[in-house]
């Protein structure tokens, strides 16, 4: 039996100053764009109380409770 393949679609989603390209085999623009949402409020949250994440040219570090997308950030912007 063959599984029906259904073809990728790519779209952009723009919240505030971030653009996501996202690649999805389903119609998720709406779930796309509250996910892209609560990241952006994250970050932006994050760094009005940590101004130094947002404007450093270097790797900084971040604390083990700061939000797991800043974590996750600070760690790929370490190993680049």
């Amino acid at each position: 039996m063959r599984l029906l393949k259904r073809k990728s679609r790519t779209f952009e989603i723009q919240v505030q100053d971030m653009t996501l390209h996202i690649q999805a085999a389903t119609d998720v623009d709406e779930e796309s764009r509250a996910a892209a949402l609560s990241f952006w409020e994250l970050l932006h949250s994050y760094s009005i109380r940590n101004p130094e994440f947002s404007s450093s040219k270097r790797p900084v570090r971040v604390p083990g409770d700061a939000p797991e997308i800043v974590r996750e950030i600070a760690s790929t912007a370490a190993r680049a």
